[in-house]
């Protein structure tokens, strides 16, 4: 069995700039923010799946957080044209998701850790913006609410 070499693993450099992150992380508590904002980003993701059928379920920890799009409650059909869709409405208004999953139907979440409440605040106005307005507009999804 040969040895897997790493140019960077254990020279002083290297362990330096680890110390100083895990000093950064310590200092400004970026753990602890982390999981306040991560839990006030859950709490208002929970809201818009309140008012948002297409949104089937809410879960993470943390800043790393997963909504799953759905095309049916019932079956669980992944909306994976809507995530894409929605992505791509999220990336003109300047926020970077991606999709992931079998169905690549689940935003995912995985913000930087300077990630504010405000930052989240403004992601889910974003986000439930532009998914009133798929409801509006593209009646084609079967998870969107019929019109009265």
């Amino acid at each position: 069995m040969q040895a897997v070499r790493c140019p960077f693993g254990g020279s002083p450099v290297s362990c330096a700039v680890g110390l100083a992150v895990l000093d950064v992380l310590e200092k400004e508590q970026l753990q602890a923010h982390a999981a306040s904002v991560g839990s006030y980003l859950m709490e208002l993701l929970g809201q818009q799946k309140a008012k948002h059928p297409i949104i089937g379920d809410v879960r993470g920890i943390g800043l790393f957080i997963g909504v799953d799009l759905i095309k049916d409650e019932a079956t669980r059909m992944p909306a994976t044209k809507e995530a894409d869709y929605l992505v791509s409405r999220l990336k003109e208004n300047h926020i970077l998701l991606s999709t992931d999953g079998p169905g690549k139907n689940v935003l995912k979440f995985k913000p930087p850790m300077c990630f504010s409440l405000d930052n989240a605040q403004h992601v889910v106005a974003k986000m439930d913006a532009i998914l009133t307005d798929m409801e509006a507009n593209m009646r084609s999804c079967d998870t969107l609410r019929p019109q009265p």
